[in-house]
C-alpha cells in the first residue's frame, strides 16, 4: 500500500499472528449485517468499466479516463521492465490495475471492503494482485503509485505465490518487516528523491532516527521514507540486484536477518552502524552553512507527544489570523490563530459529519477574502467536494459552494471579493475554475487539456497565476512545474517564470513580487518571483523543511510550515521583504521516470470475471465418527462489487447433521443487497430422563442497507428460519436411544436499525465521538400453532472523550426489552456487562446498563527481544463503573429498598474495579479486579477475571 503520510506505531513484526488477523478479518462476512457499528463506504457513483490490454497488464478505467489509462499503460510496461530486471523474476500471469478519475472515486472501491483515508494513494490486493490507484492531478505521482504498487505485487508473486494457501502459509512462516517491503517499492519506484532526503536529514539531526534492528516496531511514513533510504544504501553499496538477493533469502531462511546476513555478510546492527555513518557524514556537513527557522521567524504553534501536524497556514489580508489545519483533537480540522494574543481556538471540527467528512489536508490551502472577515476551504461532502466559506464575526459557515466535479482544491478570492478561483478534477484532467459568488451555481473553466493546472492565485483583478507543468515550447515532460498566468479578459496564457521545478507551492502575491516554496534542492526553501522580470531567486536556506507560504496584504507578516523531528508547525517572519537573495543550487536527483515509449495496447471490452478469493478447508473420515471438515469459500468479481460466501462444517455420524451457510451480497450500487441461506445443527444433552435433542435450523435472509453518508445508514432484515427438533429418549432396558417425536415451527421476523458511528478509533480502542444503535425485531404470526412470536428493542449508546491528552472517559448505556410468547431473555453480566457478577446472573425480559470507565497510559512501550521478539507496546489501565438491571415484570421491579441499615440496591446492581490491559495485537488481553458496590459500600468477594477481548 502507498501510504502519502501517516504517523502510526506498529506492534509485531512476527508474522505467526497473521494468519489469526487474516481469519478475525472474515468474520464480518459470515453474516449479512457484517457490522454493528462502523463507519460506511457509501457507492455514490456507478462506475462503467473499459479496458485496455498491454502485454503484462489489463487497465480498467471508465468514462473520463481514456488518457489515464493509456497513461498508465505506459508507466506500468516501463517499471515492470526495471523491476523484473532488478528482482530477476517475471510475473506468472496479466495483472489488472483498476484506474479511478479522483481520489473521492477511488474511496468508492470494493476491492477491499475497509474505508480509506485521504492518506492512502493506492494498495495493491494480495490474493489476486489487483492494483488499485487513483489520479489526484500530479502525473508524476500517478506514476509514482503505479510503480510503487507494481513492486508489491512482484514482492507478492515472489514470496506467497498465486493460491490462497501457499500466500497464508508463506506469510505465517516467511519474516519480513514491513519496513522491507514498503521501503523496497518506494526506492523502485522513486530511488531517492528530495522529500526522503529532507525527511531523513530531520531524523539525523533532530535524533528522530530509528535503528534498523528497532524500525520492525513502527509504521506509517517512517517506514516508507527510512526503508527507502535504507535500501538506497544498500543499492550502492551492493549493486541494484540486493534487494530481490535479499527478498528470496527471506522466503528460504525464513529469517529478514539471517537473510541480510547471507546477503551482505552484516548483522542487522553492523548495518545499522553503516547506515548511520553513511547519513551523518551526507548531512551534518550542512549544519554550518544551513539556517534553523529561529534564525529569521518564530514558532506560533508547537506540536507535541499527542499530535503532528499544524498545516497550511494562510495568515489574513490585515495579518491579524492565521487559519491552519491541525490534527490536535486526532481529526484533522480548522484553526484560527491570533497572531497577537498567541491565542489559538477551532474553527471547524473535521471528520465527523457529513459537511466536513474529509479535509484535504495534502493539500491543506485556505483562501481570505480581502476586508480579512472570511475565509475558504475544501472539504470532502458526501458524493462531492465542497467550498465552505466561513464567517468570522458570525462564527459559522455562511455559504457552501459545490459542483459537479471529481475533485476541488485551492480556493483563492479576487482582489474585490467577487469572485473565486480553484482547482477542479474532472474526467482525469486537473484545471483552473472560475466562479461568480453572487451566481455561484455556474462556474467557469479557464483551462481545459491534459496539463497539470493547480493552486490559482488572483495576480490582480484581470489575472490569474498558477502552477503548471505545461511545455511552452518544447515536449511535454510531466511533473517539471513553471508559474503560468491567465488574463480573464482576452483568454491568453503564458509563462511567467524563467526556471523549472519538480513541485511548487500555492503562491502568494504582493505587488510584483510572487512567493513560493520548492524543495529542488532537497532543502524545502521559499522562493520570490518578480513578474514583470521573470526572475526568480531563493530567499532562505534552511537545514529541513519549509513548504506552503502566505504573506498578508502590506507585504511584510508570513507564516510558513515547518517541518522539524519529524512534527509540522508554523512559523511567522515579521518582515519577508527584508529576506536577501541566497545561492540557489539545484540538486539532479537520479529519480524513476517514466517517458511515453509508445507501448503497444488495445482497447476492448472490460471482462468481469467471477473467480475464487478464498479456497481453504480440509477434508477427512474416522471409523469412530464418519466424515468430518471445514470449508471456506470466497468469490468476487474483479471490482469487489459482487460478492459470494459459502462457509461449511461437515457433521461427524452423517454429513447432513453439518452447518452449511452461503451469501451473496450485491454492492455495486447505494444501496448495499444481499440474501443469504443457512442450515445450522445443534444438540442439547439432558441427564434427568435421558435424553438429546437435535435441532435442525434451515434459514433465509433478505438484507439490505442504505447508508446516507460515511457516518449513518439505515439497515433492514428480513428472516425466515424453520426448525425441525427431534427428541431422542435413552432406553436403559434396550441400552439405546429411540425417536421420541419430531416437532416443527418457524419464525419470520423483520428488522430495522438506525446506525450512526463518528468515532475516532485508536491503538487501544475509541477516544472520541459518539456510536449509536437502535434496532427493532417483530415476528409476524399468521398461525400460531406452530409459528413464534416475539418483539425486541435494543438501544446501544456510547460516547467517548479525551482531556488533559491523557485520559479518555468512556460512556455505555444499553436497553434490551422484549415480549411476545417466546420472547429471549437478556444477559448484563459478565466481563463486557457488570463485570462483578458471573455470566446470566442478571437477566431477563427488561435490561439496561450504564458503564463509566476512565482509561489511560500506566506503562510505556513494553518490547521483548528473545526468545522471540514482541513490543507489546504500553500497559493501560481504567477505572471503571457498572450499573445495571434485569427485570421480567415492572410491577415487582424494585431499584433501591430500605432496611435497618438504610437505603440499599434491591434490583439495581453495581460494581465497581480496575482494569490493566495489553494489546496483543489481534485482541486485548485485560485482567479486571472486580468489587460489588452496594450505594456507599463495597461487599462480596473481590473478583479476578483474566480474559481476551475488545473494549466497549
Amino acid at each position: 500500500m502507498r501510504y502519502l503520510s501517516e504517523s502510526l506505531s506498529g506492534l509485531f513484526s512476527v508474522n505467526y499472528f497473521k494468519i489469526l488477523l487474516f481469519l478475525l478479518a472474515l468474520i464480518p462476512s459470515l453474516s449479512l449485517n457484517g457490522q454493528y457499528f462502523g463507519k460506511n463506504k457509501v457507492k455514490y457513483k456507478n462506475m462503467n468499466w473499459k479496458m485496455v490490454e498491454t502485454p503484462h497488464f489489463n487497465i480498467y478505467y471508465y468514462n473520463g479516463g481514456e488518457y489515464l489509462a493509456e497513461f498508465a499503460a505506459n508507466v506500468a510496461e516501463d517499471s515492470y521492465r526495471e523491476i523484473s530486471y532488478d528482482l530477476s523474476w517475471d510475473l506468472k500471469k496479466k495483472i489488472p490495475i483498476l484506474v479511478y478519475d479522483s481520489h473521492n472515486d477511488f474511496q468508492q472501491t470494493n476491492v477491499t471492503p475497509g474505508i480509506i483515508e485521504e492518506q492512502v494513494g493506492g494498495f495493491t490486493e494480495i490474493y489476486k494482485s489487483r492494483i488499485v490507484v487513483p489520479f489526484d492531478g500530479s502525473y508524476e505521482e500517478f506514476r509514482h503509485v503505479i510503480n510503487h504498487e507494481l513492486t508489491h505485487a512482484f514482492q507478492y508473486d515472489i514470496l506467497y505465490g498465486k493460491n490462497t494457501a501457499s500466500t497464508i502459509i508463506s506469510q505465517v512462516t516467511t519474516d519480513i518487516p514491513l519496513w522491507f517491503i514498503e521501503g523496497m517499492a518506494e526506492y523502485e519506484s522513486r530511488w531517492l528523491d528530495p522529500e526522503t532526503d529532507i525527511f531523513m536529514r530531520d531524523l539525523i539531526l533532530n535524533g528522530e532516527y530509528i535503528k534498523i534492528q528497532d524500525l520492525w516496531m513502527y509504521g506509517g511514513y517512517l517506514i516508507y521514507k527510512e526503508g527507502q533510504m535504507i535500501e538506497y544504501y544498500l543499492t550502492q553499496t551492493f549493486g541494484k540486484k540486493i534487494l530481490g538477493d535479499i527478498l528470496f533469502k527471506c522466503k528460504t531462511e525464513k529469517s529478514f536477518e539471517k537473510a541480510v546476513k547471507s546477503s551482505t555478510g552484516l548483522t542487522l546492527e553492523e548495518l545499522d552502524g553503516e547506515i548511520r555513518t553513511f547519513l551523518r557524514k551526507r548531512y551534518f556537513s550542512y549544519y554550518d552553512n544551513k539556517s534553523e527557522y529561529t534564525q529569521f521567524s518564530s514558532r506560533i504553534t508547537k506540536c507535541d507527544s499527542t499530535y503532528f501536524l499544524n498545516a497550511g497556514g494562510s495568515i489574513s489580508p490585515n495579518g491579524n489570523y492565521t487559519a491552519f489545519f491541525s490534527d490536535r483533537t486526532g481529526r484533522y480540522s480548522v484553526y484560527l490563530k491570533n497572531i497577537f494574543t498567541n491565542k489559538t481556538k477551532l474553527i471547524i471540527g473535521g471528520e465527523k459529519t457529513r459537511d466536513y467528512e474529509q479535509m484535504h489536508i495534502l493539500r491543506p490551502y485556505i483562501g481570505w477574502f480581502p476586508d480579512s472577515k472570511s475565509f475558504a476551504f475544501v472539504t470532502k461532502s458526501g458524493s462531492r467536494d465542497c467550498i465552505h466559506i466561513y464567517n468570522l464575526r458570525k462564527k459559522k459557515v455562511v455559504k457552501r459552494i459545490s459542483f459537479d466535479l471529481n475533485a476541488i482544491y485551492s480556493p483563492s478570492v479576487s482582489p474585490d471579493g467577487k469572485t473565486m478561483v480553484f482547482t477542479g478534477i474532472r474526467n482525469g484532467m486537473e484545471d483552473i475554475y472560475m466562479v461568480r459568488l453572487k451566481d455561484d451555481k455556474n462556474y467557469r473553466r479557464l483551462t481545459f487539456d491534459k496539463y497539470d493546472d493547480r493552486e490559482p492565485v488572483f495576480y490582480d483583478d484581470s489575472t490569474i497565476i498558477f502552477v503548471s507543468d505545461r511545455p511552452k515550447d518544447n515536449e511535454w515532460v510531466y511533473g517539471e512545474y513553471s508559474i503560468w498566468a491567465y488574463n480573464i479578459n482576452n483568454d491568453s496564457l503564458y509563462e511567467v517564470m524563467n526556471k523549472k521545478f519538480h513541485n511548487i507551492s500555492k503562491p502568494a502575491v504582493y505587488k510584483n513580487n510572487i512567493y513560493f516554496t520548492s524543495n529542488d534542492e532537497g532543502f524545502g526553501n521559499i522562493f520570490r518571483l518578480n513578474y514583470d522580470r521573470g526572475i526568480v531567486e531563493k530567499i532562505t536556506d534552511v537545514l529541513c523543511g519549509i513548504s506552503n507560504v502566505s504573506v498578508s496584504k502590506n507585504g511584510k507578516w508570513a507564516v510558513f510550515d515547518g517541518v522539524k523531528g519529524m512534527r509540522k508547525d508554523l512559523y511567522l517572519i515579521k518582515d519577508i521583504s527584508l529576506l536577501k537573495p541566497k545561492k540557489f543550487t539545484p540538486v539532479a536527483y537520479n529519480m524513476r521516470y517514466t517517458k511515453n515509449i509508445g507501448i503497444v495496447y488495445k482497447k476492448t471490452k472490460a471482462r468481469t470475471v467471477f473467480n475464487a478469493d478464498i479456497m481453504m478447508g480440509y477434508l477427512g473420515y474416522s471409523s469412530y465418527g464418519g466424515a468430518f471438515g471445514q470449508g471456506l469459500f470466497l468469490f468476487s468479481d474483479l471490482y469487489g462489487d459482487n460478492e459470494l460466501l459459502v462457509q461449511m462444517d461437515l457433521g461427524s455420524y452423517n454429513i447432513l447433521n453439518g452447518n452449511y451457510y452461503a451469501q451473496y451480497m450485491n454492492l455495486k450500487h447505494r444501496f448495499n443487497l444481499g440474501i443469504a441461506l443457512n442450515k445450522y445443527t445443534s444438540t442439547n444433552y439432558y441427564s434427568n430422563p435421558i435424553a438429546v435433542i437435535l435441532n435442525n435450523n434451515y434459514g433465509i435472509a433478505l438484507y439490505a442497507d442504505l447508508p446516507f453518508d460515511k457516518f449513518n445508514r439505515i439497515e433492514e432484515t428480513i428472516n425466515y428460519n424453520y426448525y425441525v427438533d427431534s427428541l431422542f429418549i435413552y432406553d436403559q432396558t434396550e441400552e439405546q436411544f429411540y425417536l421420541n417425536g419430531i416437532y416443527s415451527y418457524h419464525s419470520l421476523f423483520p428488522s430495522i436499525a438506525f446506525v450512526h458511528d463518528d468515532a475516532l478509533d485508536s491503538y487501544m480502542g475509541y477516544v472520541s465521538g459518539n456510536l449509536f444503535r437502535l434496532e427493532l425485531q417483530r415476528s409476524l404470526v399468521f398461525n400460531r400453532r406452530d409459528m413464534m412470536d416475539f418483539y425486541y428493542l435494543f438501544l446501544d449508546y456510547r460516547h467517548y472523550s479525551t482531556f488533559f491528552k491523557r485520559y479518555t472517559l468512556a460512556t455505555r448505556l444499553i436497553g434490551d426489552a422484549g415480549g411476545g410468547i417466546d420472547a429471549s431473555r437478556f444477559t448484563i453480566s459478565g466481563v463486557d456487562g457488570l463485570r462483578g457478577y458471573d455470566y446470566g446472573d442478571i437477566n431477563g425480559k427488561y435490561v439496561w446498563l450504564f458503564q463509566n470507565e476512565l482509561r489511560f497510559r500506566l506503562l510505556k512501550d513494553i518490547t521483548f527481544d528473545n526468545p522471540i521478539p514482541i513490543r507489546f507496546g504500553s500497559i493501560y489501565s481504567a477505572i471503571f463503573l457498572d450499573v445495571g438491571s434485569g427485570f421480567d415484570n415492572y410491577n415487582d421491579y424494585v431499584p433501591v429498598a430500605r432496611n435497618v441499615n438504610g437505603w440499599q440496591l434491591e434490583d439495581i446492581k453495581a460494581d465497581a474495579g480496575i482494569s490493566f490491559r495489553v494489546n496483543l495485537g489481534i485482541t486485548l488481553l485485560q485482567f479486571d479486579i472486580t468489587k460489588r458496590l452496594n450505594l456507599m459500600h463495597f461487599e462480596g468477594d473481590t473478583k479476578y477475571t483474566l480474559w481476551l477481548g475488545g473494549l466497549y
